[in-house]
């Protein structure tokens, strides 16, 4: 039974080579991985440059819109701006013209009732 169990078992030389096999294996398993890693890596690089791209080229044609819209904006408020104060302006030199009528009118009606007024007390005659 000895010798049976012996010949199953697997002999110093034989673990030997079984283990520089594996460990063999196992570097050109690791070497593989690596490679495959580096590949993975250079690939999501490429990935990553091409997004960022895209992105700098939408934010570019965004930023474009958005400044034209601005400017849109910023002409559109600058022509309502000049409409108001040309018409505050037009309103205010129709209120001083009617100031100016009304001044100009009450001053001569009022002159004209003085000079009435002194003639009736003076008896037609200036200067007494």
């Amino acid at each position: 039974m000895a010798e049976t169990l012996r010949a199953q078992l697997a002999t110093k030389g034989e673990l030997r080579d079984t283990r520089d096999e594996l460990r063999t294996e196992i570097q050109d398993v690791k070497g593989e991985l690596r490679a495959e890693i580096q590949d993975a890596k250079t690939e999501l690089r490429g990935d990553i440059q091409a997004a960022k791209e895209d992105l700098r080229t939408e934010m570019s044609i965004g930023f474009a819109e958005l400044r034209s819209y601005i400017d849109f904006s910023y002409g559109s408020l600058r022509d309502d701006l000049r409409r108001h104060f040309d018409l505050t302006a037009e309103s205010f030199r129709s209120d001083f013209r009617n100031l100016y009528d009304w001044t100009f009118a009450t001053t001569t009606n009022l002159a004209t009732r003085v000079e009435a007024l002194e003639k009736r007390d003076t008896g037609g005659v200036p200067g007494r």
